[in-house]
């Protein structure tokens, strides 16, 4: 599952990538039609990462939903 963040973030975006890696995702530094996700502290903001991830039908929420997302993911074995 590939996650990707936009936006400036209340917490430290690299522990925020940190904890993506640790729960088994791939951190994306861009958008694209394979992005599973995008994180932004803002989800109704018109930034171009919003937009794009809307035209894509990508799933866009805050760093609280992320979080709980977290919380409820394990990592597969490999």
């Amino acid at each position: 599952m590939r996650v990707a963040f936009s936006g400036d973030t209340s917490t430290e975006r690299e522990l925020l990538e940190d904890r993506a890696t640790e729960a088994g995702l791939h951190v994306a530094t861009s958008l694209s039609r394979l992005t599973s996700l995008l994180v932004t502290n803002d989800p109704g903001s018109g930034t171009s990462k919003v937009v794009k991830a809307r035209q894509f039908g990508t799933p866009v929420v805050d760093e609280a939903a992320f979080g709980q997302l977290l919380r409820d993911v394990e990592p597969a074995d490999g």
